[in-house]
């Protein structure tokens, strides 16, 4: 059985070490970058199943470093380690694609935790993909659950990653009232109390998106229940 590996991007490299050691006991194998030079490459040839990313890294920010890895890999998870505890970042982390938020200084059993809960994540979506049809169609919208895109008559809708998966997740539940928990559950793998109104600034966002689509009554708010699809999704044949 081979060892999932691990990429720690951190210019800390006490961190890095430390890391390292406790994670490697782990049947983990772990790499580590000190920079976000030239990480599609080390990406590319190491092909990690998670990604440990510091937020505030010299030269580049974390969150643009999060975007163009998600944008090079969709199934990759990604934890970002910040000394914040902003809600703001949280929701600007989760609309470019980061599965979840570990603070500094962190635990590292917690850490451990929050990393095996997004790898079965990975798991799970990759599961899926091989498990159902590529497109679903909501309403008059497709989306393509290969390329991660959304389209209409009008051409492309410019859904970002979790956004994304939150319409499909709402489409694959096919009516039913889904709570912010079980969506934020489904699309980041947490199994903690998360920021759950990041969730609504995110399906304000999607029907924004969708209204200058011409679709904008797709997703229906269900009064102290959650959300839910106004249009059951149906696989294309």
């Amino acid at each position: 059985m081979s060892k999932e590996i691990i990429l720690v991007v951190d210019d800390d490299e006490r961190i890095c070490r430390l890391l390292e050691r406790y994670l490697s006991k782990r049947w983990f194998e772990v790499k580590s970058s000190y920079s976000g030079e030239g990480l599609e490459e080390i990406i590319a040839n190491l092909q990690p199943s998670l990604l440990l990313l510091d937020l505030n890294l010299p030269g580049e920010h974390g969150f643009d470093i999060a975007k163009r890895v998600r944008a090079l890999d969709k199934k990759i998870g990604i934890i970002i380690l910040t000394g914040s505890g902003d809600s703001i970042d949280q929701v600007v982390g989760l609309e470019i694609g980061a599965d979840d938020f570990v603070a500094k200084p962190f635990d590292e059993r917690q850490l451990l935790a929050r990393i095996r809960s997004v790898l079965r994540r990975v798991e799970a979506s990759t599961t899926d993909a091989e498990e159902v049809l590529d497109i679903i169609e909501v309403g008059d919208i497709t989306l393509n659950l290969e390329s991660y895109e959304a389209t209409n008559k009008k051409g492309s809708i410019g859904l970002t990653t979790h956004e994304f998966q939150l319409v499909a997740i709402l489409a694959k539940s096919k009516g039913r009232v889904l709570n912010r928990d079980q969506i934020l559950d489904k699309l980041s793998g947490r199994d903690w109390a998360p920021y759950d109104r990041s969730i609504d600034v995110l399906v304000g966002k999607i029907r924004n998106k969708f209204k200058a689509a011409g679709e904008p009554n797709l997703i229906i708010t269900v009064r102290n229940a959650g959300y839910k699809i106004a249009s059951s999704g149906k696989a294309a044949n």
